[in-house]
């Protein structure tokens, strides 16, 4: 109805800063990509052992069956249903709270971060290519400040490739293709929501936009001097 315009209107507004605001916070991003560290960790000591009982006794990796299914699945979709809903908050908790107490300096150091929730720290990264006299400057700075963390993180023992995570966020629920929501007027006619509500319009055609974070532990983010 068109006298509820103003509801559904602040629905895509409400919508639009949740996606920005919680889902797709830097905190929670650093999080994700501290948990994917790990978990890569875990399974490239699999792959470089000869047998997964070399694993749990010698490096002290404790995973129980279904952890064993999951780290073997290329895709979530290879698990089973029964398998998913064994994957619960606490069976989370149970193998990272092992796992911080494994032979590996990595996957001990990286497990007990997110458990104690000292989680990496985000840099913002400038849109890069605004316009073309600024792409070049902007990429050099860019990579001038890459280098200069894989050096910190090399002094301070960390391994760049755990410790550094390059994180690109893109606003998914915006340019999506879906038909948008019907609104009936007063005049009886029936007309897509975005030619009567010009809000709604613009949310739903704004580009995707692109944040792009350097993720690294709050020590190296101190020592590059970077505040915030």
């Amino acid at each position: 109805l068109e006298s509820r315009l103003d509801a559904l209107t602040h629905f895509f507004v409400a919508r639009d800063s949740m996606y920005r605001q919680v889902y797709q916070h830097r905190v929670l991003q650093a999080t994700d990509a501290l948990t994917n560290n790990i978990v890569r960790r875990v399974r490239e000591l699999l792959e470089s052992s000869s047998s997964l009982e070399q694993v749990c006794s010698e490096i002290g990796i404790h995973m129980d069956e279904t952890m064993r299914t999951v780290l073997s699945s290329e895709h979530y979709v290879d698990a089973s249903l029964e398998t998913i809903f064994e994957m619960n908050e606490h069976w989370w908790s149970y193998h990272l709270n092992a796992w911080c107490h494994s032979n590996d300096k990595i996957l001990s150091d990286l497990a007990t971060r997110l458990r104690d929730r000292k989680l990496f720290k985000t840099i913002r990264i400038e849109s890069i290519g605004k316009d073309t006299g600024s792409k070049d400057k902007e990429s050099e700075e860019f990579n001038n400040l890459l280098r200069q963390a894989r050096e910190l993180c090399e002094e301070e023992g960390f391994d760049p490739d755990y410790y550094i995570t390059l994180i690109k966020e893109k606003d998914k629920h915006r340019g999506k293709v879906e038909a948008a929501p019907l609104a009936l007027l007063e005049t009886g006619r029936i007309l897509p929501v975005t030619e009567v509500e010009p809000m709604i319009d613009q949310i739903m055609k704004r580009s995707p936009t692109v944040r792009t974070w350097l993720a690294v532990p709050s020590e190296i983010k101190t020592k590059l001097g970077r505040l915030r």
